[in-house]
């Protein structure tokens, strides 16, 4: 069985100006196809889009190389992506709508008891797990720039709670509310996400600046006249950010100790966002792969986290049932993130996978669009619950099957919590 993507890397490194021609045309493309559906470049969709532009330039790499087994898999890429941009140009985007109600002070105050919740919980959980492993961005054991995993219920935890968190700190901050204590607590825990080194985590702060932004437009119309401070704040937070990368870099340079390129590591996840399509154009797995029962593929980890069915009825992701088969093994050693396009055609054959596509475009746009936001509730809590909804509902397009299994352990651990949020307001206001 060829490794399709292992060739494809060694084709590249022999012809690196056509995959820069490549890029250079595809550039263009997306740019007409998606200028319209991004409003700001924080909006945590347009690094998704990122990521499946440099998926697509593998695809027509490997295609002007001629290293598709069959020809016709271009054509439905082709065909199932134009179905993809029509389901995500289905509804008008969010940005065209504003609201111009005030919030209340009622809500203005359980905005700071979530903020100190959440700070309390999340200062608490990282100083436990780096006491426990250590600091990600100088262990030797990860890349500085890559997430720190193996920590189990606690780094759960401490994923799930950083968007809200995020997002009640930048609210705060922008009207200029923000307490001594919760300072001193959000200071903390901006230091642990930093020392973190977790690509996710930093980028995180652009998607939950760009999310509290959105509170004022959609939330808060007492506020829609702060454009400047806000502004001001995104300048910071991109500083910010950009320090704290190149702060990456630079720590696995040092804990690796050797002659690798940082940066040439970052450019390499780039493309490799469309390792699976490297896997499966080079190579037939046409009845090699379990995928008999599309519900169970799509729906079965979501079901398993609210210990609805156990987990041995679940077949294994396509991407890992695919190197399974290439490296002839029956362990789990993890896989690439199933695209729809990939996904939908191994599920439902060719017809199938446009309608997919479509419906997984379709889904995403409605999230996004201003219907949703001019029905959507005007209170902190179900705002929260929107922007976890949206945050989790876009990585559809990276791997739908993910985007599904997160969405549970998501929405219950931040519901629970905003349970005891509403429960403590009530007992003591």
């Amino acid at each position: 069985m060829i490794n399709g993507w292992l060739n494809f890397l060694v084709v590249l490194n022999d012809d690196v100006e056509t995959y820069i021609c490549v890029c250079a045309c595809l550039i263009v493309i997306y740019f007409i196809v998606y200028r319209n559906l991004i409003e700001d470049i924080f909006d945590p969709f347009l690094l998704v889009i990122i990521a499946q532009f440099f998926a697509a330039t593998v695809v027509f790499f490997m295609y002007l190389k001629d290293m598709m087994l069959n020809e016709e898999d271009f054509v439905i890429f082709i065909i199932t992506e134009i179905s993809l941009f029509g389901g995500l140009h289905l509804f008008e985007p969010n940005f065209c709508y504003r609201n111009n109600s005030i919030i209340s002070k009622n809500d203005n105050k359980m905005i700071h008891l979530i903020c100190k919740i959440y700070l309390l919980m999340f200062s608490i959980l990282d100083t436990i797990k780096y006491a426990t492993y250590g600091i990600p961005i100088i262990s030797a054991k990860e890349p500085g720039m890559l997430y720190y995993g193996g920590n189990g219920i606690v780094e759960t935890l401490t994923a799930t709670l950083q968007p809200t968190l995020l997002i009640v700190c930048f609210i705060l901050l922008i009207k200029n509310e923000m307490s001594l204590f919760e300072k001193i607590m959000f200071f903390y825990s901006s230091i642990c996400i930093l020392l973190s080194g977790s690509k996710a985590g930093l980028l995180g702060l652009l998607g939950c600046m760009y999310f509290s932004v959105l509170y004022f437009k959609y939330f808060d119309g007492y506020y829609n006249d702060i454009d400047k401070k806000i502004s001001y704040i995104k300048r910071r937070v991109m500083l910010i950010v950009s320090v704290s990368i190149a702060i990456g870099f630079l720590g696995y340079s040092i804990s690796k100790a050797t002659e690798d390129n940082a940066f040439l590591l970052f450019l390499y996840r780039l493309v490799a966002s469309g390792d699976i399509y490297a896997y499966v154009y080079a190579e037939s797995f046409q009845g090699l792969l379990n995928v008999d029962d599309w519900f169970y593929m799509l729906f079965g980890n979501a079901f398993a986290v609210l210990r609805l069915i156990p987990y041995e009825q679940i077949p294994l992701d396509l991407g890992g049932q695919i190197k399974q088969i290439i490296f002839n093994t029956s362990e789990n050693i993890g896989g690439a993130n199933a695209r729809p396009e990939v996904l939908g055609f191994y599920l439902f054959g060719e017809a199938g996978s446009v309608i997919f596509n479509f419906i997984v475009g379709s889904v995403i746009s409605f999230f996004r669009s201003r219907y949703v936001m001019a029905l959507w509730p005007k209170n902190i809590i179900f705002f929260i619950g929107y922007i976890l909804i949206y945050s989790t509902i876009i990585k559809a397009i990276t791997d739908p099957i993910m985007a599904i299994r997160l969405m549970p352990s998501i929405l219950l651990i931040n519901g629970i919590i905003g349970v005891m949020v509403c429960y403590v307001q009530r007992k003591f206001n």
